[in-house]
């Protein structure tokens, strides 16, 4: 199964080399639409290209005029526009997860400082009243000095 960036990247990669054909007569607008340059590598400003890429092509009646000389319709324009809404919607999930997981890891660090701080002096507590006792000792867990 492709991930929402692949099957985003399938679709404009097509589109964006039909665009440059279709508007090569055409500098200002291949401006506008970000046609112009490499491909950015970061993620989210290749979303931005590509969002701008589609927003563009849909308020612009003569763009999309030009583009369909190449078969790239509206409806065309309409559904990579909407592969990059889930793109974004799918990033902001995965960071909203990841802000779980953190506050979770963040919660267990705690915990785990609370529990150490009474534990320490239960453990320094039961290793005098059990010196002589060793094998008590060790099943509760405390090890046994050598």
């Amino acid at each position: 199964m492709l991930s929402a960036r692949q099957t985003l990247s399938i679709t404009y990669s097509a589109h964006f080399k039909l665009a440059r054909i279709a508007l090569a007569e055409q500098p200002g607008l291949l401006t506008i639409l970000q046609l112009n340059g490499p491909r950015h590598e970061s993620q989210l400003r290749w979303i931005e290209q590509t969002e701008a890429f589609y927003t563009h092509s849909l308020a612009r009646p003569d763009i999309l005029e030009l583009l369909a000389t190449c078969g790239v319709t509206q409806a065309h324009i309409q559904d990579g526009m909407a592969k990059v809404i889930a793109l974004r919607q799918a990033i902001t999930k995965h960071q909203d997860q990841l802000g779980i997981a953190k506050e979770s890891t963040s919660a267990c660090t705690q915990a785990r400082k609370q529990l150490q701080k009474w534990f320490t002096p239960f453990t320094q507590v039961a290793r005098v009243a059990l010196e002589e006792k060793p094998q008590l000792l060790s099943s509760l867990g405390i090890s046994t000095p050598a």
